[in-house]
C-alpha cells in the first residue's frame, strides 16, 4: 500500500505537467496565428511606404526636371526680348524716318546678332528674316537693303511693329510659362502634403503592427522556451516514475515471495507441532522413567 501511494504521488506532477503543455500549445496557436496575420499586415504596409516613398521620388524628380525647363525657357525668353528692343531700337534708327543713316555697319551687325538671339524668328518674322537674307551690305548706302526700303518708311515701320509685336508675343508667352509654372509648383506641394501625410499615416501604422508583431515574437519566444523546459522536465518525470514503478514491482514481488515462504514455514511449523503434540505422552513415559533410573541411583 506504501510503494502504490508513492508512485500515484509521483504521477501527479506528470498530470500537472501535460495539462500545462497542452495549455502551451494553444497558447503557441493563437500567438503563431496572430504573428502571421501580423507579419502580412506589415509586410502590405512596407509595399505601400515603397510604392509612396518611390512617388515622392518620381515626382519630386519630374518636378525638379520641370523646374530646370521654366528656368531654361524664361532665360530665352528674356533674351528674347531683349534682342527684340534692341533691334527696334536699330531698326527705328535706321528706318524711322526712311531714310539711311551713313556709316552704319557696326549698329546694322548688332541688328544681325540680336535677330539671331530671337528664337522662331523665322516662324513670327517670316518677312525680316527674309530682309536680313537679302542684304548685301546692312547699313550701308547703296545696299541692297538699303535700295529695297528707301523711300519707304512705311514699310519700314511694318517690320518696326513685327518686332514690336513679336517682343510682345514673348513677354505673354512668358507671364503664361510662369503662370504654369506656379500651378505646377502647386500642384506639386498639394501633391507632396498629400503624399507626406499618406507617408506618415502609413509609416505610423507599420511602426504600430511591428511593435505589436516584435511583443508576439517576443511571447513565442517565452512560450516556446516554457514548452521545451516542461517537455524535458516531464521526460524526467516520466522516466522517474518508470522507475519507481518498477521498483514497487520488484518489491511487491519480493513481498509476495516473503509472505509465502512465512506462510510454508507457519504450515511446516504447525505440521511439527501436531507431530510433537501427538508423540508426547510417549516422551513422557521416556522422560519419566529416566527420572526414576536417576532417583534410585542416587539412592544407593
Amino acid at each position: 500500500t506504501e510503494i502504490y501511494t508513492l508512485s500515484l504521488h509521483d504521477a501527479l506532477p506528470i498530470c500537472a505537467l501535460s495539462s500545462k503543455l497542452q495549455e502551451l500549445a494553444a497558447v503557441l496557436a493563437d500567438l503563431r496565428s496572430r504573428q502571421h496575420t501580423l507579419s502580412t499586415e506589415v509586410a502590405r504596409l512596407n509595399g505601400e511606404i515603397d510604392e509612396t516613398q518611390t512617388a515622392i521620388q518620381e515626382a519630386t524628380a519630374k518636378r525638379t526636371q520641370e523646374h530646370e525647363d521654366f528656368v531654361q525657357e524664361q532665360l530665352d525668353f528674356d533674351n528674347s526680348i531683349a534682342a527684340c528692343t534692341k533691334a527696334v531700337e536699330i531698326l527705328q534708327k535706321h528706318y524711322g524716318d526712311g531714310t539711311p543713316e551713313e556709316s552704319t555697319r557696326p549698329d546694322w551687325m548688332s541688328l544681325l546678332q540680336q535677330v539671331s538671339k530671337i528664337k522662331t524668328v523665322q516662324k513670327h518674322l517670316p518677312q525680316l528674316n527674309t530682309l536680313l537674307q537679302a542684304a548685301q551690305t546692312p547699313g550701308m548706302r547703296g545696299s541692297t537693303m538699303h535700295t529695297q526700303y528707301e523711300g519707304r518708311t512705311d514699310e519700314a515701320l511694318g517690320i518696326v511693329g513685327q518686332v514690336q509685336q513679336l517682343a510682345a508675343t514673348f513677354a505673354e508667352d512668358k507671364q503664361s510659362s510662369i503662370d504654369q509654372e506656379n500651378e505646377l509648383t502647386e500642384a506639386f506641394n498639394t501633391l507632396m502634403k498629400e503624399k507626406t501625410e499618406q507617408l506618415a499615416s502609413l509609416t505610423a501604422q507599420r511602426d504600430q503592427q511591428q511593435a505589436v508583431l516584435n511583443q508576439v515574437n517576443q511571447e513565442i519566444g517565452e512560450n516556446e522556451n516554457a514548452e521545451a523546459t516542461a517537455k524535458n522536465t516531464l521526460q524526467d518525470e516520466q522516466a522517474f516514475l518508470s522507475m519507481i514503478q518498477q521498483q514497487e514491482k520488484d518489491t511487491t514481488e519480493l513481498f509476495h515471495m516473503r509472505q509465502k515462504d512465512r506462510a510454508e514455514e507457519k504450515i511446516a511449523v504447525t505440521k511439527a507441532i501436531s507431530v510433537l503434540q501427538g508423540e508426547a505422552p510417549a516422551l513422557i513415559q521416556v522422560r519419566d522413567r529416566k527420572s526414576t533410573r536417576l532417583n534410585s541411583s542416587h539412592s544407593q
